[in-house]
């Protein structure tokens, strides 16, 4: 039995080895060949989840798509708001001149609130998407000049609205239709994804270029 317990331990341990072993060879290959994007470093992208982090995974996949176009994104949890505002107001005093906010859910009304504690500092917000946002209107500040909004308004999702003080564009796009589309997966839909990648390339002037080519940044909360 001795003998047994002794070939099975020597044979994990053997694995585990050989599993390091691969690891540590892979690790190089996959960093040579991982693929550069040019960075445009005066837009940031800032997407908020909605309640507890396993409801909105498709801006996860959303984020991954900005950073393919070479555009820094930072993704967090509607209860990261102060935290994402903070970056983005140290972020314009640095010089990122196109600030982006998505959010589903909770965290479509925590990106409004980004909105508003951006515009207690001036600082302007190019476009704001938000993907049925439910927790009351969605009050826009006058910092924005554009926000498009996915909701289901029999459901869980509100229409966002401009404040007294907006002079900006805001769009309430109706999916109450959509078969394949309810508050749970609104964020994970393939056809709103490519409509706010237009929409973002679209306020920031196009496909961004940068001088030097490096790996888009991506933070997460």
């Amino acid at each position: 039995m001795v003998s047994r317990r002794r070939s099975i331990g020597g044979t994990f341990a053997g694995f585990m080895v050989l599993l390091v072993a691969l690891g540590f060879l892979a690790a190089p290959f996959g960093a040579a060949n991982a693929k550069k994007v040019q960075v445009r470093r005066d837009v940031h992208v800032y997407l908020l989840r909605g309640l507890m982090n396993i409801w909105s995974l498709g801006l996860d996949d959303l984020s991954d798509q900005i950073r393919a176009q070479g555009i820094a994104t930072t993704v967090g949890n509607h209860l990261d708001a102060s935290d994402m505002a903070a970056d983005a107001i140290a972020g314009y005093k640095k010089g990122v001149r196109h600030i982006i906010l998505i959010g589903h859910s909770w965290g479509g009304n925590a990106a409004v609130d980004v909105a508003d504690a951006l515009n207690k500092e001036h600082i302007p917000v190019d476009l704001i998407v938000l993907f049925d946002p439910s927790f009351g209107k969605a009050v826009v500040p006058r910092n924005v000049r554009k926000v498009v909004n996915f909701y289901i308004p029999s459901g869980l999702g509100f229409a966002a609205v401009g404040s007294k003080k907006f002079t900006g564009k805001v769009e309430n796009i109706d999916e109450e239709n959509n078969p394949d589309i309810d508050h749970l997966n609104i964020e994970k839909n393939k056809a709103l994804h490519a409509k706010t990648i237009k929409l973002i390339l679209s306020a920031i002037g196009g496909r961004p270029r940068a001088p030097a080519p490096m790996s888009a940044p991506q933070a997460s909360k």
